[in-house]
């Protein structure tokens, strides 16, 4: 199971953004499961600024937990479930 935000601005919608937990600093960001477009933040993404692509990350990521999300803080962005 993996929860999402929203539809992905970048492709209009047909993707959408996966709620991911970067495992070596134990941060979640948003990654397009459709374009592979990446935020780290909301703000970034809103504004649509410091975008890296999902081919590009150098780190190991899986998809945040129901746990990871509560951690962060982050309930408010977990507004669908895949």
């Amino acid at each position: 199971m993996s929860f999402w935000y929203k539809p992905c601005p970048v492709c209009d919608g047909q993707g959408r953004l996966e709620i991911m937990k970067n495992i070596d600093e134990n941060i979640l960001f948003f990654c397009c499961d459709e374009c592979m477009s990446c935020w780290k933040n909301r703000e970034d993404l809103e504004k649509r600024i410091n975008k890296f692509m999902e081919y590009s990350i150098k780190f190991d990521f899986i998809p945040a937990t129901e746990e990871d999300i509560k951690e962060h803080k982050w309930e408010k962005y977990k507004l669908n479930i895949k």
